[in-house]
């Protein structure tokens, strides 16, 4: 299946999304397994990478400045006045290191969107914008047909080049938030003159139209959707395998963790961390669970990992065979 997902898709893993970063992994895996082909207009590289920052400045700001409560003078005899202003130096104190650790991160490339988006942009089938397909773009929005708004021809390109570059007769599904490309009437379903317009030049009806990744899992490839698959579920196991103070608790919480295909780098990180950090975990690497487990998040996840984690996968578990 051949599937195209609209900057504004990328650009929502560094602002506020629904989607959880397991959705980017999900995509890797389907793209390594050849069960996806992404195409990858490179007006939508262009697209994510310069409107990166604007998209991480705007979405921190709401965060940067923490509101602070005005306290009226007869407070102060509360009997938990005290306890509410220790809680809130450590609130601030939190709320600063995690600016200065995610600050760094944004400024090095290190966000886990920013490592999961570059794999995805190097496993897609790249389409380059040629002459011809910027011509057709503009003829389209002088005619004034959709997509886009107004007189922008970014999406006119996007879709031009999947005019240009895919077979007839091969199903196609699109991906994008912004509803450029959905109808007035109804913001879930298609533009009906794209709808047509592809069934006359490809002809196919198999074109499916979703506003985001979550849409897009619930419809197709059913099966790598698990029963425990949330964010807070892989943070409370993975704490749990941190403070695990037994063998047989280390190995409930490996079977636990082991029905999640899906973690994002961050979390493979914290994995790995345990494993080098915790007697319970890494006294038993070679109990066959515990050995499989992290064999396989060695596989997935080692070659963008960061030296440091390599080298502590390798030290338990010898050279890595990342795919």
């Amino acid at each position: 299946m051949k599937l195209f997902i609209d900057s504004n898709i990328f650009l929502s893993f560094y602002d506020f999304t629904g989607d959880d970063l397991a959705e980017l992994d999900k995509l890797c895996l389907l793209i390594d397994d050849k069960r996806l082909d992404l195409l990858l207009p490179s007006q939508v590289i262009d697209e994510t990478r310069r409107n990166r920052e604007s998209t991480i400045g705007r979405s921190l700001r709401g965060f940067t400045k923490l509101p602070k409560p005005q306290i009226p003078s007869y407070f102060r005899r509360h009997g938990s006045y005290d306890a509410f202003k220790e809680s809130q130096k450590a609130r601030d104190k939190i709320h600063s290191q995690m600016l200065s650790d995610v600050r760094d991160q944004i400024e090095n490339h290190e966000l886990d969107a920013d490592i999961l988006i570059e794999k995805l942009f190097g496993l897609a089938t790249r389409l380059d914008t040629t002459p011809d397909i910027v011509a057709s773009a503009h003829h389209r929005i002088t005619i004034g047909n959709p997509p886009g708004k107004g007189q922008s021809i970014r999406d006119a390109i996007n879709w031009e080049s999947l005019l240009c570059k895919v077979r007839s007769g091969r199903p196609l599904v699109l991906i994008s938030g912004d509803g450029d490309y959905a109808s007035p009437l109804n913001r879930d379903r298609l533009n009906t003159f794209l709808q047509t317009e592809w069934k006359e030049r490809k002809s196919t009806d198999d074109l499916f139209y979703y506003r985001n990744l979550s849409g897009f899992f619930s419809k197709h490839h059913q099966d790598i959707k698990l029963k425990a698959e949330t964010a807070k579920e892989r943070h409370d196991l993975i704490d749990k395998l941190h403070q695990s103070g037994a063998f047989w608790v280390t190995h409930d919480v490996i079977a636990r963790l082991s029905k999640h295909e899906f973690f994002s780098l961050g979390e493979a990180e914290r994995l790995v961390a345990a494993l080098d950090e915790n007697s319970q975990v890494y006294l038993i690497i070679d109990d066959p669970d515990v050995h499989q487990f992290y064999g396989s998040i060695q596989s997935k996840y080692a070659r963008d990992m960061s030296e440091e984690s390599r080298q502590t996968l390798t030290r338990h578990l010898g050279e890595t065979q990342a795919s």
